[in-house]
């Protein structure tokens, strides 16, 4: 990429800002309460004060956490369950409707009823974990099946072993799957993990700050913990693009 591309690049992320800026601008001066609807500069001298406190570490920290947690989770459960519904289209079929079930699933009910199953700190992986693994799932068992079945054909024709697709064959295939479906899946997962730890008053978390935040009628504090949420997205999102630069260059990922 020459400096030229590198320019244009970045002027268009650089323009949205500041349109994004200036409406936001607007719209505060035109209600002229900032009670209500801060000035964004009043949004950064908060966000600065929570730069300097221990605490809003630690509670990125803990939401980091979970969501990489809950993320984890489910793409282990889903990556086994989808080289078995693969490999064996009884497994498919007994396993589709569950994950149909599981992605129409009210993401709200679903906090609701956790909220009496599970204690605060479990309760925001529990639902991100119903919510990523849907779509982890899915999107491995059709790579698998439709996009890839000439391999599928090759291997029941030329009778590979069980252990050989498992660990050799489909590995390959999925891994290039989830470097593919991370960034949409991930800030799904960590606005979930967000929304469950509002409800459930999660200690040490984002959640749980921008409760407090809403019921203090602080304003400003709660955009200010929306933008550092907003901007751990992207570092999530930079770390992805970071391991699918190193797995492609060393050839693991070469897709």
């Amino acid at each position: 990429m020459n400096k030229k591309q590198i320019l244009i690049t970045l002027i268009y992320p650089i323009v949205a800002l500041v349109l994004f800026v200036t409406i936001w601008t607007l719209c505060a001066l035109a209600y002229s309460k900032p009670l209500i609807l801060p000035y964004f500069w009043e949004v950064l001298a908060e966000l600065w004060k929570l730069l300097s406190q221990g605490s809003f570490y630690l509670a990125l920290l803990a939401t980091t956490a979970r969501t990489l947690l809950g993320f984890l989770l489910a793409t282990i459960i889903a990556w086994v369950l989808a080289q078995f519904a693969a490999d064996n289209v009884h497994v498919r079929k007994v396993l589709n409707p569950i994950v149909t079930v599981l992605r129409s699933l009210p993401t709200m009910s679903v906090i609701l009823l956790a909220l009496i199953w599970f204690r605060s700190g479990i309760l925001p992986v529990f639902v991100a974990f119903l919510v990523a693994f849907p779509l982890l799932y899915s999107s491995f068992v059709l790579r698998l099946t439709q996009d890839n079945a000439d391999i599928l054909e090759m291997c029941a024709v030329f009778k590979v072993p069980c252990r050989v697709r498992m660990f050799k064959l489909y590995p390959s295939i999925l891994l290039s799957t989830l470097m593919r479906i991370t960034d949409s899946i991930l800030p799904l997962t960590l606005k979930v993990i967000v929304a469950g730890e509002v409800l459930a008053n999660t200690v040490n978390s984002v959640g749980v700050n921008m409760q407090n935040a809403r019921l203090n009628v602080e304003t400003a504090n709660l955009l200010a913990w929306t933008v550092a949420c907003v901007v751990l997205c992207f570092v999530l999102q930079a770390l992805v693009a970071l391991v699918r630069y190193i797995l492609r260059r060393t050839n693991v990922c070469p897709q």
